[in-house]
Formats: structure tokens, C-alpha cells, sequence
């Protein structure tokens, strides 16, 4: 047993109870994923999400856990193609049924969304020239799933995930905020046991901490090596 099992309780508690919720996000209430997201963001979810998009290259970029699609929308482009993976059939249906909010741009055939996870990619070998994963859930640290990123990688192509945010603003509300909820823990701690995972994947890696007017990101970058 731990020095403290009062605060190993507490934080095993805490994790399990984050899984729950993302679980439900995820699946039964999928349909307030959004507001939500927003909500507890303190209405920085989409600020946090599009500090990825600057370490992605295309032209293929495949999304893991695209959720409702905001990504999937924000990197379209003419010279494009976005591939989304995830594995609940309601996110799935939910991106489906509003591809058409992109149709006006002449870019929405580039959308392709399947179900399915990421421990078992439906897509060949060096398929990507980006990958990315915003506040992915535990399947992240699962070895198969770093694995399947080194495999549809081509050799230089380049990854982002988005692991933690915090709220920064020195007014109250904002303090209040950071109080009441932390998307993640800080990743300061175990970062680079996470780093050295993916170098044995191929996958060199490194801590990027972004700082937002009002909040701070933290993300893993980096490339596949040659």
C-alpha cells in the first residue's frame, strides 16, 4: 500500500470517474458533447483543439477520436483529405448526418469517417502524412495504439495529440473555474514516460506548452523518424 492511501484512493477515484463521464460523453450523450465540452472550458474547447492544427501537414490527415467532428470541419482544405477514426456508432452518426455543413466549400467528399479503434487501424501502411488526437481518453497510452500510428505514418510524417488544458485567467471566475475542474492532470510528471513510449515506436516526441490568453495547453509533437 501506498505512503497515503486516502490520496491514492482519491486519485483513483477521481480517473475512474473522468472515464465515466467521457464514456457518457462519448456514447449515451453524445448529443451535449458540444455544449458541454464549452461549459467546462470556460468556452475555450475549440481554442485548446486548434492548437494541434499547426503540426499537421497534409495531404492525408487521419483524426483519432474525432468526437463531433469540429476538427474533421476545421482542417478542411482544396489540397486536404481528412480520414477520422472513433468508436462510438453515435459520434460516427453524428458527423455523418452533418457533413453537409461543409458541403458548401466544395470540400466535403474529403470527409471520411469510420468506426472502429485505434488499436486496429482499417488503413495501410504509410497511408498519413499527419495524425492527431485531441484529449484522447486512456486508449492513447495503449502500445498498440502507438503502434498503429507508427505503421500508417509515412517516414518524416508528423503527429500532435493534445493531452492536458488548464484555465490561467487571473479573475475570479476564471480561479473558480480551475478549481471546479481540470481537463487532465498536469502531464509534467509522467510526460516523458510517454515520450520514451513512442520512441520505441519510431514516434520522436517532445512536450509543447501553449500559452492561450487564458488557459494553457499542453501537447505531445513530433514526427516519425526515417
Amino acid at each position: 500500500m501506498g505512503k497515503n492511501p486516502i490520496k491514492n484512493f482519491l486519485v483513483r477515484s477521481y480517473h475512474y470517474l473522468l472515464n465515466f463521464i467521457y464514456h457518457q460523453l462519448y456514447h449515451s450523450l453524445a448529443w451535449s458533447y458540444d455544449l458541454i465540452a464549452w461549459l467546462v472550458s470556460f468556452g475555450n474547447w475549440r481554442n485548446w483543439i486548434n492548437t494541434a492544427l499547426p503540426y499537421l501537414v497534409g495531404p492525408n490527415i487521419l483524426e483519432l477520436g474525432f468526437g463531433t467532428g469540429y476538427l474533421q470541419r476545421a482542417l478542411q482544405g482544396e489540397a486536404v483529405r481528412v480520414f477520422g477514426i472513433d468508436e462510438s456508432y453515435q459520434m460516427c452518426l453524428w458527423v455523418t448526418r452533418h457533413r453537409n455543413e461543409v458541403r458548401g466549400n466544395g470540400y466535403a467528399h474529403y470527409i471520411s469517417v469510420a468506426r472502429g479503434v485505434s488499436q486496429s487501424l482499417p488503413f495501410p501502411n504509410r497511408a498519413f502524412n499527419s495524425v492527431v488526437a485531441t484529449f484522447p481518453s486512456n486508449y492513447i497510452f495503449d502500445a498498440h495504439t502507438l503502434h498503429e500510428i507508427s505503421r500508417v505514418l509515412i517516414p518524416e510524417g508528423k503527429f500532435a495529440i493534445v493531452l492536458s488544458a488548464t484555465i490561467t485567467g487571473r479573475d475570479i471566475l476564471s480561479k473558480i473555474y480551475a478549481l471546479i475542474f481540470r481537463i487532465t492532470e498536469s502531464p509534467v510528471d509522467w510526460h516523458p514516460a510517454f515520450i520514451n513510449a513512442l520512441a520505441n515506436e519510431h514516434l520522436i516526441g517532445r512536450f509543447q506548452l501553449i500559452n492561450l490568453p487564458t488557459s494553457q495547453v499542453g501537447l505531445i509533437v513530433g514526427e516519425k523518424a526515417l
